[in-house]
């Protein structure tokens, strides 16, 4: 039976071919069976691929995002600590939350701590930037 089913396999991509593989019925309508199977069967054997890369791609994200929050926190916390930072520190953190806020909101997902503690060192920033009392 499995040859039987190769040999119709052979005959219809045969007859394709044969036919020219492209019918026009009018000038903006083609019709290419053999494209159209071979993407179906592209799509078939390629999907277990892309299923791996989707996740692989999640991962990646989750990653990102779970330095930023840390880059983030970690910072609040050497400020609470009492430790000063440079004008150049708190842009890089403030970028890093730009950047947090924006992979959060493209994925549809939502923090919490990080808000909080994103207003502590903005406080600190805004203080600094009015003192001009940076490290």
């Amino acid at each position: 039976m499995g040859s039987e089913f190769l040999e119709y396999v052979r005959i219809g991509v045969s007859a394709l071919a044969s036919i020219g593989i492209v019918f026009e019925f009018t000038p903006f309508i083609k019709i290419n069976p053999l494209s159209w199977i071979l993407e179906q069967m592209g799509t078939s054997i390629n999907k277990k691929l892309m299923n791996k890369v989707d996740n692989l791609s999640k991962q990646m994200t989750n990653h990102e995002i779970d330095q930023l929050r840390w880059h983030i926190l970690d910072f609040a916390n050497s400020c609470r600590q009492g430790r000063r930072h440079t004008k150049d520190e708190f842009e890089h953190v403030i970028a890093a939350h730009t950047q947090y806020v924006r992979i959060l909101k493209k994925n549809g997902l939502e923090n919490g701590q990080v808000d909080t503690d994103y207003k502590y060192i903005e406080q600190i920033y805004y203080k600094c930037m009015k003192n001009n009392d940076f490290l």
